[in-house]
């Protein structure tokens, strides 16, 4: 069985026409798309979105500053420029030599391509600009997980440089340098576009359209040719089980494979999906359960009011303050309250808004807060002992810390 790929050419094609002003949604000052992680965006990008500016004669230079956490994003990004440069020298070169000329005896590009981006060499934007005059076609530089570069020094300095490039390369109308960052980290992400001082000030943070049932239908007709007709699937119980993993194509396919391979009870296959993704769930709601209370009280105060859509209402308010205070069994701070948002942001587990409103960034978590109104005052053995400060006691003290 061929591996399973879902085409979004319409998506695609629109994030073109915003990137290069020609759509409903104008991001010709660059793209800037979040989702949580394993939810398809990476796929998207090397399957649709390339394809697609290679079919419009754009040259694109993807990079992952996720791929290796040690490489500093400023070298990662010089990286991918260099490769891009080196393969077009060698598509110059192949040109000349196609019409005769054997020598190519002055370098086709006036730098050194090892020392890009370095103090002693030419800058992000001396070669981007290099490249799009030696091609006379437009460069798109796609970088995933771009939140990274807003952790060090350098890697703001490359986000600088490339907001330097756009403005030049583009001058005049021009769209030849077309930028596109993802993340899995929003407000991060948004660090590089929401203050007067950030490279992209003015642009906005978008969120990349989920997955939906089309995905699963077409999943569903490729999954079922290679199926017995007694076995196969129907749509709506993939959807049900790809909504209960909060969208992500990874887990639905485990929960196929575990329904096929390891399932023996009484029902359908399709229809032990449901009960098998709520399986999943329950393993990602221990984990969930877990990072829920490795917090700390405040912490957990706030993330339950920022549940409960109060976020609106001022997390610092009069009533805020009362509300942790019942929760965590002693008096709460606006300080100590503003110390645990900015914790929980940091965590990437809350994020915010446009309008200034905070949510949860990732919509399992979401849904675990929602079936766990109560949090502090259950007496289960979710609770943190207050002397062990294990999940679950491990002292016998059994007493939950608020």
């Amino acid at each position: 069985m061929s591996d399973f790929v879902f085409h979004r050419a319409a998506l695609a094609s629109s994030m073109i026409d915003a990137v290069t002003g020609n759509g409903i949604l104008d991001a010709s000052s660059g793209l800037f798309l979040a989702a949580p992680r394993r939810t398809g965006k990476s796929t998207f990008l090397t399957e649709d979105l390339i394809p697609a500016l290679k079919s419009r004669e754009v040259l694109p230079i993807y990079v992952d500053l996720w791929e290796d956490r040690r490489v500093d994003p400023s070298i990662m990004i010089a990286s991918a420029i260099k490769k891009a440069i080196a393969g077009e020298v060698g598509v110059l070169s192949k040109a000349a030599r196609q019409i005769g000329i054997t020598k190519v005896s002055t370098p086709i590009f006036s730098f050194d391509l090892d020392k890009i981006g370095r103090e002693d060499g030419a800058t992000l934007k001396e070669a981007l600009e290099s490249l799009i005059q030696k091609r006379k076609r437009p460069v798109a530089l796609i970088v995933d997980e771009a939140q990274h570069a807003t952790l060090s020094n350098d890697g703001m300095n490359a986000m600088f440089a490339l907001k330097s490039a756009r403005d030049t390369i583009n001058s005049g109308g021009n769209h030849n340098l077309l930028l596109v960052f993802t993340g899995s980290h929003r407000d991060r992400l948004a660090r590089l576009v929401t203050h007067k001082d950030q490279p992209f000030f003015g642009a906005r943070v978008t969120d990349f359209k989920l997955l939906g049932r089309d995905y699963c239908e077409a999943y569903t007709q490729w999954f079922n040719r290679s199926i017995q007709p007694e076995s196969r699937l129907e749509v709506d119980d993939v959807y049900a089980a790809f909504d209960t993993v909060g969208h992500r194509p990874e887990l639905l396919k485990n929960v196929v494979a575990d329904a096929f391979l390891n399932y023996d009870g009484p029902l359908p296959k399709t229809k032990a999906l449901r009960e098998l993704a709520l399986l999943v769930n329950e393993s990602l709601s221990e984990e969930l359960s877990e990072s829920f209370f490795s917090l700390t009280p405040v912490q957990r105060a706030v993330l339950l009011r920022i549940s409960n859509s109060k976020g609106d209402d001022g997390l610092f308010s009069s009533s805020a303050m009362t509300e942790y205070a019942d929760l965590v069994g002693s008096l709460v701070t606006a300080s100590s309250a503003q110390s645990a948002l900015r914790g929980l942001r940091d965590l990437n587990i809350v994020w915010k808004s446009a309008n200034g409103t905070y949510e949860t960034e990732d919509p399992l978590l979401e849904r675990w807060l929602k079936n766990h109104p109560k949090g502090f005052t259950e007496t289960s053995e979710e609770a943190v002992c207050n002397k062990c400060h294990a999940v679950p006691c491990v002292c016998g003290n059994s007493r939950p810390r608020g």
